[in-house]
C-alpha cells in the first residue's frame, strides 16, 4: 500500500530541494500545498508547479489557500477577490447566484494558470460568533442557507475550470472564540444547535454531490465527542460524516502542525489517529523530513492494524478517483488571464 498518497506536504523556499525530490520520487507523496514562501511571481510559480509534476510518477495534487480577502496566497498580479462575507452579502441583496459562481470560475482559472489543481476553498463555516478570531469575513454569512447557496456556486465555478474545491472546516468553525492555529478550541454547543446551524451547508450539499473534498476542524465538540477533536474523532468523521450524512468524498485534515494538534500529539501519531477515525489525506504543511517520518510510521502500523489497513484501502480509491478527474494533463490557461480586465469587471459588480 502506498502510504505517501495519503499525505499532503509542504516545503520552504522557491526551489525544489533534495528532500522534496526524495519525498516525491521515493515516497510518492500524494500532493503538496504551496504558500507565499514558495512564490515569487506567476511565471516562477507555474514553472515550479510544472517541475514538481514532472518529478512524480503519479500525478500530484497541487493545492493552495486562495479564498479571497485575507486568505489569499496569490496576490501580486492576481485578481483581488473580496472576502466571502462581501460575496454573501451581494447574494443576499441581489439573489444573483450566477455572479457568485463566476467568482469560483475566476479563482479556478487563475490558480490553474499557475499549475494548481486544488483550491482549499470555500469556507462553509456559519459565522455565528462575532468574536471569532479566525473565521469572521471568511464566512459567507451568519445565515446557513446563504452559506450553502454561495458555497455551492463557488464550488461549481471551481469544478468547471476544472479545479478541485475543499469545503472547510467540518463540522463547523464559526462558533469558536479561539484560533486552532494557536490552541485547541472547545465548543459545548448542543447537538441540535449544530444540526440546525453549522451542519446545514453539509446537509444540503452532500446529497447534491457538490462537495468533492472537505477539511476537518481541529476543534473539540464536547456534545459530539467529549474526548477527541473532530480531526481525530471516529464519532465525527465516521459516525456523523460518513454514516449519518452519507458523505463519500475525500476527507482532508487541516494542517497537523497547528498547535491545536501539535501541542497534544506527535505528528505521526496524529496522522495515525486521523486515518483510523476515517480521514483520507493528512496535511503536514512543512518539514519534508517529518512528512517522511510520518509515512514510515504509518507503514509500520499497517501490518498489525486491520482497521487502519481497511480505511486506507478505501481512501486510496477516493484519492485515485479524484486524481483521474482533476489531475489529468491539460493545457494550462494563458498567464494573461491572471488579473484580466474581464475578471476585474465581474469582481467590481460585487
Amino acid at each position: 500500500m502506498n502510504i505517501g498518497q495519503h499525505i499532503i506536504g509542504g516545503f520552504e523556499g522557491t526551489q525544489i530541494t533534495k528532500e522534496v525530490k526524495r519525498l516525491i520520487q521515493k515516497y510518492e507523496i500524494g500532493g503538496l500545498i504551496l504558500f507565499s514562501r514558495n512564490i515569487e511571481s506567476p511565471r516562477q510559480l507555474r514553472e515550479l508547479n510544472l517541475s514538481l509534476q514532472k518529478l512524480s510518477r503519479i500525478p500530484l495534487f497541487l493545492g493552495v489557500d486562495q479564498e479571497g480577502g485575507v486568505v489569499a496566497r496569490l496576490r501580486k498580479g492576481f485578481t483581488e477577490i473580496p472576502p466571502m462575507e462581501e460575496v454573501g452579502d451581494y447574494f443576499r441583496r441581489t439573489k444573483d447566484i450566477k455572479t457568485v459562481e463566476q467568482v469560483g470560475r475566476i479563482l479556478g482559472r487563475e490558480v490553474r494558470a499557475v499549475g494548481f489543481n486544488w483550491d482549499f476553498a470555500p469556507v462553509v463555516d456559519v459565522h455565528s460568533n462575532p468574536k471569532n478570531p479566525i473565521i469572521g469575513k471568511r464566512s459567507f454569512s451568519s445565515d446557513p442557507l446563504i452559506v450553502a447557496r454561495c458555497a455551492e456556486a463557488v464550488m461549481k465555478g471551481l469544478h468547471a475550470e476544472p479545479v478541485l474545491s475543499c469545503a472547510k472546516h467540518f463540522p463547523g468553525h464559526g462558533a469558536t472564540s479561539a484560533d486552532s492555529h494557536k490552541s485547541l478550541p472547545i465548543l459545548h454547543d448542543a447537538k441540535n444547535i449544530f444540526w440546525e446551524r453549522d451542519l446545514v451547508p453539509y446537509r444540503r450539499l452532500i446529497p447534491r454531490g457538490v462537495i468533492k473534498t472537505l477539511m476537518t476542524a481541529h476543534i473539540r465538540y464536547t456534545n459530539l465527542d467529549p474526548k477527541n477533536c473532530a480531526t481525530l474523532s471516529t464519532k465525527i468523521l465516521t459516525g456523523l460524516l460518513r454514516r449519518k450524512l452519507k458523505y463519500n468524498g475525500l476527507i482532508l485534515s487541516d494542517d497537523l502542525l497547528m498547535k491545536a494538534i501539535a501541542d497534544h500529539h506527535t505528528i505521526p501519531d496524529a496522522a495515525y489517529q486521523f486515518f483510523r477515525a476515517g480521514g483520507d489525506m493528512a496535511a503536514i504543511c512543512k518539514d519534508p523530513e517529518l512528512q517522511i517520518e510520518t509515512i514510515e510510521f504509518i507503514q509500520q502500523k499497517l501490518s498489525s492494524d486491520k482497521k487502519l489497513f481497511h480505511n486506507l484501502k478505501q481512501s486510496a480509491k477516493r484519492i485515485q478517483k479524484l486524481k483521474k478527474t482533476f489531475c489529468r494533463k491539460r493545457d494550462l490557461p494563458d498567464l494573461k488571464i491572471i488579473g484580466s480586465a474581464a475578471h476585474q469587471r465581474i469582481i467590481e459588480k460585487i
